[in-house]
């Protein structure tokens, strides 16, 4: 009997403890009546993000995305007189698939004489001054004719781009290709309906 009532004490007494433990433990909570803002993140603070709809952003699944920023050289455009960055815009300035920069050469110009030799049109280069103007010889096959008025006349660094016609069937046009002095010349497209370069 002695030996229940020991343990009887010492289960008291150890429940009495954990009664104290818990009532110094007990802590009140209180809720924020105001909605709390994360303050914006930085490099020395945690916080959250600032969407701004153009370089940060949200599509509606959530999903948080972010818009580099593009490098603008701080560097002059280069000139005869120092060294800087080249603009390229795709027309005067090209880059090559290899990464050569080429400019077209403009010392010469390229023009449509509508009745050049035989009453048929030609393809004319000139120098910018004026000087050795002269007919580009382009021998296109037989019954084709350039049409540069109704297709188009274009011109590259090194390369015509012009239209022709069919003079047997003038619902065929034809677009082709050749050096500047007439040598390569290269159909690229055949085709019944009218188009424009």
């Amino acid at each position: 009997m002695k030996k229940i009532l020991r343990s009887t004490v010492v289960l008291t007494a150890f429940a009495f403890s954990l009664l104290l433990v818990q009532l110094s433990c007990r802590k009140d909570v209180v809720a924020q009546i105001a909605n709390y803002i994360l303050p914006v993140a930085s490099k020395t603070t945690l916080g959250g993000v600032m969407v701004d709809g153009t370089s940060i952003t949200i599509d509606k699944e959530g999903k948080i995305s972010s818009t580099p920023t593009i490098f603008a050289p701080q560097s002059p455009i280069a000139s005869t007189t120092g060294l800087g960055y080249v603009m390229v815009d795709g027309k005067t300035i090209v880059i090559d698939k290899d990464g050569k920069i080429t400019a077209p050469d403009f010392t010469n110009f390229i023009y449509c004489k509508e009745h050049g030799t035989n009453d048929k049109p030609e393809i004319w280069i000139m120098n910018m001054d004026g000087s050795a103007n002269r007919p580009i010889p382009i021998a296109l096959p037989g019954g084709i004719s350039i049409e540069p008025f109704d297709v188009g006349l274009k011109r590259t660094a090194t390369k015509i781009i012009f239209g022709a016609e069919n003079q047997n069937n003038r619902s065929i046009h034809y677009i082709y290709t050749c050096n500047l002095d007439g040598t390569g010349l290269t159909r690229m497209l055949e085709i019944e309906d009218d188009i424009i370069l």
